[in-house]
């Protein structure tokens, strides 16, 4: 069978394609499973997975004091887990059809900026 071969050449050859893009600064940072399934390299190259990276948006920008940190100590415990996890999810691209959780992150990261 020739099939095989050429099938597995052409797979190979898509993955390039999307590591290449992907270089170049199209996709997601795979936030969301949305974003990993529309993100990989079966569905990356096709016409939903390019809208998909093309209309993504990053999440707020955010980041934690080590100053702060070190004063909240363990007192605070559930604030740091908050503010961490904020951090974590800071300036993160998410794509088009994610744009409820970028939402919701960028919800959960400015309730972290106000604490």
């Amino acid at each position: 069978m020739t099939i095989n071969p050429m099938v597995g050449g052409a797979m190979k050859l898509a993955g390039l394609a999307t590591d290449v893009s992907r270089k170049m600064g199209l996709g997601t940072d795979q936030m969301t499973t949305g974003d990993k399934i529309f993100g990989s390299k079966f569905l990356a190259l096709t016409p939903e997975g390019l809208i998909n990276s093309l209309g993504a948006k990053r999440t707020n920008r955010f980041s934690v004091d080590r100053d702060t940190m070190e004063y909240l100590g363990s007192d605070y415990g559930g604030t740091s887990k908050d503010l961490l996890n904020a951090q974590d999810m800071a300036g993160k691209k998410v794509g088009l059809f994610s744009s409820g959780s970028r939402r919701r992150m960028n919800n959960q990261i400015n309730l972290a900026k106000n604490k």
